[in-house]
């Protein structure tokens, strides 16, 4: 039993392969964010009155800075 790992205690939500979908997991459990995302794959398509671009980019824009700010804080809280 002595050669066994020593006891680490994890406070960080994400490691740096698990940061993105997890983030993006946790954003898509807001209603906003699954609207915005209909909306956007309705836009996609050739019928569609509106420009794709004035409502994926913002979208991306939105769930990327949300996925760096969890980013932020889970090195901040690493860091305590």
């Amino acid at each position: 039993a002595r050669g066994g790992r020593p006891n680490k205690i994890r406070t960080t939500k994400f490691t740096p392969l698990t940061w993105l979908p997890l983030s993006l997991l946790n954003q898509f459990q807001r209603v906003a964010n699954i609207y915005f995302l209909f909306i956007a794959c309705l836009v996609v398509w050739p019928w569609s009155p509106k420009n794709w671009k004035s409502k994926i980019f913002p979208f991306i824009a939105v769930l990327l800075w949300t996925a760096l700010k969890d980013l932020y804080e889970d090195i901040r809280r690493k860091r305590d």
